[in-house]
């Protein structure tokens, strides 16, 4: 499918390649009023007033460092680690809306901007005339073109939208809670540096080039979820504390592309290529590909379900007065779990026994994704049924191990390091990006203000995070959001709107006698 589209797009005119972004782009705007939709299913008692522009244009966020490793994060800490909620001073927390996304890549990027500039100038993108060379750009245009190197491509993408939540404390012991989200999850690794844009487009006719096993899939869905944690030790406020998660899932969307062993390719001519034998699965349950060359819209339905879990496991060392801590450490296992889909799926596998040439030009005449995939299985294993599998598909979810470990380093100070580690998780498995950060943070009840420095797919990236009140906002990668790139390649930000218990007291700090102390991580603002 990306050889397809290569080919497709040198053969494409100067209107015709213009028209062809245009429409992307325009297609990833409707994406974002069906993610709407799904949103409302679960949360019929806000109004999401979250504009999904901000996806079309790269907005989007990782791990919400800020957000997560904050102490008062309540319930929204129960996503990174959930044993987490039983240490939170707080004795409730109740999450009313947040976001958070995050977009990498290094296939394709953006000339000369950065994410404000972008949404305020979405009118003067345009092709780059390294793509489109009889087109001479604006001065002050923004060019999209892609990038020109060796390095094997990757992409990901992890959105989610934060419903209603709640998390209560009970008897200063354990903490039970409620969440809902909204999640679309979209990655590939290791795709081969032979299939960057510019690499295939130099191969010389004839001249056999590897496409070494890469993976790629997606999947949108929501879930509602139960938290429960509590600490093990009775003698102190701090100490071991375990907890989990267990999630209901409701799947919408779906694709997974898998190639299991190195393929040798040429190029015969613009629109035809020559194939060694191979291994090639992949598959989608979708609402999408059945619009293809009919009228109709997009209906959201819900195409499958699941359960997923995560659990963690903290140790919090308490200070001698038993009013804060002086170091913790947590691990946790995430996303354990997956989605069946049974409607509007399918399964495909090429596994040719012999050598073949495919053309591009009988797909010409194709209108629906079911001739499309007919006309694929005829040309590589001379069959239009043959590579149909079924019509079932089963989904992982992003399973990944966490680690943190913080240590207080003076009165409302805190220093966090974290890493977070795709595990591997099968053919249909969704993949979570790698990422290791350090995140100093001042924090109080009311007010905290942190800078993680995170490393992420090779680059290393500051970001800022503000918590005034129960108003969160924040990025990872703060230099993206304000300062122009000179290939703006991705960014994020994330919010989260919340509201906890009144007063300068929490129940963390309750002596012997029954009576309250101020703890002292509010005594600073």
């Amino acid at each position: 499918m990306i050889l397809k589209l290569l080919i497709t797009l040198k053969r494409l005119t100067n209107n015709q390649t213009l028209l062809l972004y245009r429409f992307a782009f325009h297609r990833i705007s409707e994406q974002q009023e069906r993610l709407n939709h799904l949103i409302m299913l679960y949360q019929k008692t806000i109004c999401l007033l979250l504009s999904f522009v901000l996806c079309s244009s790269m907005v989007f966020a990782q791990e919400r460092l800020g957000l997560q490793t904050d102490n008062y994060a309540g319930i929204n800490g129960a996503n990174l680690n959930p044993a987490s909620t039983a240490l939170t001073p707080l004795k409730w927390d109740v999450n009313l809306i947040g976001a958070g996304a995050y977009v990498n890549n290094n296939y394709a990027y953006l000339s000369n901007t950065s994410l404000l500039h972008l949404l305020r100038n979405t009118d003067k993108v345009e092709l780059s005339n390294n793509i489109n060379q009889e087109k001479v750009n604006a001065p002050d245009a923004i060019t999209l073109d892609f990038f020109d190197n060796r390095q094997q491509k990757f992409a990901h993408i992890d959105a989610t939208v934060m419903g209603p939540g709640i998390r209560v404390a009970i008897k200063d012991k354990a903490a039970i809670g409620l969440f809902t989200r909204a999640r679309a999850v979209v990655g590939a690794d290791d795709i081969p540096s032979s299939l960057g844009y510019y690499q295939y487009l130099e191969q010389a006719y004839n001249d056999e080039f590897g496409v070494s096993p890469f993976k790629a899939n997606g999947m949108v869905w929501a879930e509602v979820g139960a938290n429960y944690a509590t600490r093990l030790s009775k003698k102190t406020n701090y100490g071991w504390s375990i907890g989990g998660n267990v999630r209901y899932l409701q799947g919408y969307e779906s694709f997974f592309v898998d190639n299991n062993i190195a393929i040798d390719v040429s190029k015969l001519s613009t629109d035809s290529l020559a194939f060694a034998k191979g291994e090639v699965n992949y598959g989608y349950a979708s609402q999408i590909p059945a619009l293809i060359g009919n009228e109709g819209s997009y209906q959201l339905q819900k195409l499958g379900s699941g359960v997923a879990a995560d659990i963690g496991i903290m140790y919090a060392s308490p200070n001698k007065n038993d009013d804060g801590y002086n170091w913790k450490v947590g691990a946790s296992l995430l996303d354990i779990g997956r989605i069946g889909f049974n409607k509007s799926a399918q399964q495909h596998s090429l596994s040719p026994t012999e050598n073949f040439d495919f053309s591009t030009n009988p797909f010409e005449e194709v209108n629906t994704s079911e001739e499309l995939f007919q006309q694929v299985s005829e040309q590589v294993l001379g069959d239009e049924l043959a590579s149909l599998q079924g019509e079932k598909l089963n989904m992982n979810m992003p399973l990944a191990l966490n680690l943190q470990a913080e240590f207080a380093a003076g009165k409302n100070f805190f220093v966090n390091a974290m890493t977070t580690q795709q595990l591997s998780n099968g053919k249909t498995g969704l993949e979570r990006p790698n990422v290791v950060a350090i995140t100093p943070r001042i924090e109080s009840k009311w007010l905290a203000l942190s800078a993680p420095l995170s490393w992420n797919q090779g680059d290393f990236q500051l970001g800022t995070a503000l918590r005034l009140g129960t108003l969160t906002v924040g990025s990872d990668n703060i230099m993206s959001v304000f300062k122009k790139q000179t290939a703006f390649n991705g960014s994020d930000v994330y919010v989260s709107l919340k509201i906890q218990e009144f007063g300068s007291k929490s129940q963390r700090n309750k002596n012997k006698r029954g009576q309250l102390d101020c703890p002292k991580v509010e005594r600073l603002f």
